[in-house]
């Protein structure tokens, strides 16, 4: 009981975190994945601005610089320096969509880090949520294997006095050992979730706070959604690069330039200009084609993904309605047992019943009240799913 007791005051405590950002308040307990892993987060997300950054100029042309020596007879004999560019300054917008193309595909790439991040969070504290979930049924399992200890006795007591066919008891017996075995069952499910979440944290299991978490509406699901934000930078970079792919078959304006310094004859030379190419290419049609459709199939993908996540929202709203329906049976059940159990101890008080009826009443009760613990974690876990999927929340 003192456990029950225990775990309402740790809801009480946990539901100040009730914050649709609630992982903020978790990472404000370093929760926020162990040291290594966020390294490796840390790591890829500067990654993608190094290469970001590397192709917002690539349509930069480099710089060349080169050095001649000619060895012969006097005459011939010189040494040259030579720098030179040969830089295009108008592309048919191809500079432009260059440009928003590697903007647009960092943005699509952080989105795609965050999301592995987020699948991170979500896991660790599943693995939370599971951890406490394991505990409560190993209280549960406990309480049937006190009721079950009860039962034999008394079933040992009814076969000694000849009220009760010896076969019972043997099933009570081995039924007590099947209890037996669930919990050490159990006991090994908690040890394994403890060590999947010392994989992803750098903390014990024991020094966080459960969150206590709140139903995500479906206007901010939509609005918000991680999955459907990825869709959309998706199809954005796949637009600009169809206009990357247009751009290469159109004019393109070149500004030249060149410096010459002859170190035999000690003299300099400058030479500047423009010029103009046109493109000739078979395969153009082709190739801007395939941009199209690609770009097209980005559009459509869209809006499936919208489609999956309005639908998985909607299983995820039935879910929870089952949930809240098990949680309202079983207290219901509970009522009744405190009916019962009112009654039992009038009974026992009378002499008609005894304190070990009682006691397995009472136990029943107790396993009633643990379950709607454990719907309740049901109902978090599957509120996390949502939760998940959803910018800023995790």
């Amino acid at each position: 009981m003192k456990d029950l007791k225990d775990l309402d005051m740790h809801l009480k405590t946990s539901s100040l975190l009730v914050s649709f950002l609630f992982i903020n308040a978790l990472s404000a307990q370093n929760l926020i994945l162990s040291e290594n892993r966020q390294d490796i987060l840390d790591y890829s997300k500067e990654k993608i601005k190094e290469d970001s950054n590397k192709l917002s100029k690539d349509w930069i042309n480099s710089i060349t610089y080169s050095y001649v020596q000619n060895d012969g007879d006097t005459i011939n004999r010189s040494n040259k320096s030579l720098i030179s560019i040969n830089q295009p300054i108008f592309k048919s917008g191809g500079i432009y969509y260059a440009i928003k193309y590697a903007s647009s595909l960092k943005d699509s790439n952080n989105i795609l880090v965050n999301l592995e991040e987020k699948e991170l969070i979500k896991n660790a504290t599943n693995l939370l949520f599971n951890i406490q979930r394991k505990n409560l049924l190993i209280q549960k399992q406990n309480l049937i294997l006190k009721s079950n200890l009860i039962e034999i006795k008394q079933k040992q007591e009814s076969v000694l006095n000849g009220l009760l066919d010896i076969s019972f008891l043997n099933t009570a017996i081995l039924e007590n050992n099947k209890q037996k075995e669930n919990l050490l069952d159990l006991e090994f499910q908690n040890i394994k979730l403890s060590n999947n979440f010392n994989n992803l944290t750098a903390k014990r299991p024991h020094e966080f706070t459960l969150p206590l978490l709140k139903l995500v509406n479906k206007k901010d699901y939509l609005k918000n959604n991680i999955y459907i934000k990825q869709s959309k930078a998706a199809t954005k970079t796949k637009n600009y690069l169809k206009g990357i792919v247009q751009s290469k078959y159109l004019p393109t304006v070149n500004a030249n330039y060149a410096y010459t310094n002859n170190h035999t004859t000690n003299t300099e030379s400058n030479n500047y200009g423009f010029s103009i190419v046109v493109p000739l290419n078979f395969g153009v049609f082709n190739d801007i084609s395939s941009s199209k459709i690609d770009y097209l199939k980005s559009k459509t993908q869209e809006k499936i993904t919208k489609r999956v996540e309005k639908n998985f929202l909607s299983t995820a709203y039935a879910k929870l309605n089952m949930i809240d329906k098990k949680i309202e049976l079983t207290k219901d059940n509970i009522e009744s047992f405190k009916i019962l159990l009112s009654q039992m101890e009038e009974l026992q008080k009378a002499g008609l019943k005894t304190k070990d009826d009682v006691v397995i009443l009472a136990n029943s009760k107790d396993a009633e009240t643990l379950d709607t613990k454990i719907f309740s974690i049901d109902r978090q876990i599957e509120l996390l799913e949502l939760y998940s999927r959803v910018d800023n929340a995790i």
